[in-house]
């Protein structure tokens, strides 16, 4: 493993950082030193035209995740120490870096000088850890996804030297990539944990921003239909109110989807029972047949099962068959016991009843009886006794005439319009 060290010394002295530098050598004897290069600038904004513009000439694209490791930590668990680095170093095949920044003393160490705004964390700190990713402008939006959770999985191995220290360099960080709507989790919680992240972030967020991160983290399943509301959703409650009847109408139609082949057969099934019950496997259906006369007999349908979702009408029925053939073929005292009726599943049934209460709600849609529009007219354009203000008509081809001419036809034959009687006309 190849370490990397750069150390920048804000109005240091040369001869000290020397110093440092070969006693750091002499007290790592094991490790291999390359080579050392020193040299000073004589102001911050010659040091940042030599070191930083050079790098950076129009910007680059980096997602960045950093931790505080306590010096505790560092000195009494060193190995420890050792072996997460090894697991989150970075890799060259995507670009990503561990940068480890030693956190000097001075006034931030100072724990008495509570007349700061720094995070505790940096007092208490001897490392910064970062996690580095960068990709080109020309790289898809999945391997940029890719990478991020990249970014994500390695911060939680970094977490592993946490011990319940201040874990981020600042008291506001928070990564909002990292929580997403899983598939099956309700809207509350997620809802509640993606604000609490904002709010970490910038506690006077607006809320219209929030609304944006919980629109890009939301499940995508209903996301398309919950964006054609964004635009009218301008506060939280809003947003939650239409996620919930988004999210309540996705698993609705998710618990009545079945396979098309069964919902193709069970719906041309001619037996009358599959669209007035549900069936247990274990229960059966009989037919009792009585002989009242040699030419008619009565056929009552019994069961047992739940009718909650069926129709009445069809529960319970009598019926005259007229077919003296038929009934030749059983003894006045027999009992015809069929095979049992498989109707399908309970979510099938209620799948079923559901389209029909739909086409039922919705059954103006379905009417194939034509309709005429005769609405009278409310309002009547009147000039006296002289001519209404003349406005030339824009030139039309002759094509474009036609087509206006026929479609006017068309209203005068089905009452839409009326011919008008002005003496201007």
């Amino acid at each position: 493993m190849r370490l990397s060290g750069v150390f920048h010394v804000p109005n240091g002295n040369v001869t000290v950082v020397n110093d440092t530098l070969n006693q750091f050598a002499v007290n790592n004897s094991d490790l291999d030193f390359g080579k050392t290069s020193i040299f000073t600038v004589p102001s911050f904004y010659d040091y940042f035209t030599l070191i930083l513009d050079p790098s950076n000439p129009t910007g680059f694209n980096v997602l960045l995740s950093s931790r505080l490791i306590h010096e505790s930590i560092v000195r009494n668990l060193p190995e420890k120490v050792a072996e997460v680095f090894a697991q989150v170093r970075g890799q060259s095949v995507t670009g990503s870096i561990l940068l480890g920044h030693i956190v000097a003393g001075g006034q931030v160490s100072n724990t008495s000088n509570t007349n700061n705004s720094v995070n505790p964390g940096w007092r208490t700190a001897l490392l910064h850890m970062v996690n580095s990713q960068g990709w080109l402008d020309t790289t898809s939006e999945d391997i940029k996804e890719y990478l991020a959770k990249e970014v994500t999985s390695r911060t939680d191995i970094l977490d592993q030297l946490l011990f319940g220290s201040q874990p981020s360099c600042y008291t506001n960080e928070a990564d909002i990539n990292e929580r997403k709507q899983l598939p099956d989790e309700p809207i509350t919680p997620y809802y509640g944990d993606i604000i609490n992240l904002c709010l970490e972030i910038d506690s006077n967020i607006l809320e219209k921003i929030i609304i944006q991160h919980l629109m890009s983290r939301i499940n995508p399943d209903f996301r398309k239909e919950l964006s054609r509301r964004e635009s009218s959703i301008n506060i939280l409650n809003e947003f939650l109110k239409y996620a919930k009847i988004e999210q309540d109408l996705h698993d609705r139609i998710r618990n009545l989807s079945i396979d098309s082949q069964q919902l193709y057969s069970n719906f041309n099934r001619p037996s009358i029972p599959s669209l007035t019950a549900t069936v247990n496997p274990s229960k059966q259906y009989y037919h009792k047949i009585k002989h009242n006369n040699p030419s008619s007999h009565s056929t009552q349908l019994h069961s047992s099962v739940s009718r909650r979702n069926s129709v009445p009408a069809l529960g319970n029925r009598t019926s005259t068959i007229h077919n003296t053939k038929q009934i030749q073929n059983y003894t006045s005292q027999s009992t015809l016991k069929q095979n049992p009726i498989n109707t399908g599943s309970t979510s099938q049934h209620q799948f079923n009843n559901s389209i029909q209460v739909i086409l039922w709600q919705n059954k103006i849609f379905f009417d194939p009886s034509s309709s005429i529009i005769n609405i009278p007219p409310q309002l009547a354009i009147r000039t006296g006794d002289h001519p209404p203000i003349y406005s030339k008509q824009y030139p039309a081809s002759y094509k474009d005439q036609d087509i206006k001419f026929q479609e006017t036809q068309k209203l005068l034959e089905r009452g839409q319009i009326e011919e008008s009687t002005s003496p201007w006309s």
